[in-house]
């Protein structure tokens, strides 16, 4: 009984670890092996989506080529409690296809 508990103790944290480990962006670093560098070709506005672009709890993202995609080893909560508020896409800026990069335009709110 009592090694049933050690070895579900050790779990629990193994999966702690984990947990936080994503919390704090350790896992970020994986992206590049993956995924590679986030792909920013476009040839027309459309080509381009606001994609989160690291595995940061609290990614903003970026502009990116559609057919791009992350890998993040464990999805991040959609609730981000203590990040910092994202800027919105039509209202903070635009996604547009910039000589051939996607872009955010920032838009001056005033």
């Amino acid at each position: 009984m009592n090694e049933k508990i050690k070895i579900i103790t050790i779990i629990i944290l193994i999966v702690c670890f984990f947990f936080l480990s994503n919390v704090f962006g350790a896992f970020s670093s994986l992206n590049k092996y993956v995924s590679g560098t986030p792909d920013k070709h476009c040839s027309l506005d459309s080509d381009c989506i606001l994609k989160d672009t690291t595995c940061g709890y609290c990614d903003c993202g970026d502009t990116v080529n559609e057919d791009w995609d992350v890998f993040c080893p464990f999805r991040n909560p959609p609730a981000r409690v203590k990040c910092s508020v994202c800027a919105s896409p039509g209202y903070n800026f635009d996604i547009k296809c910039v000589n051939n990069q996607c872009e955010k335009v920032w838009k001056n709110n005033t």
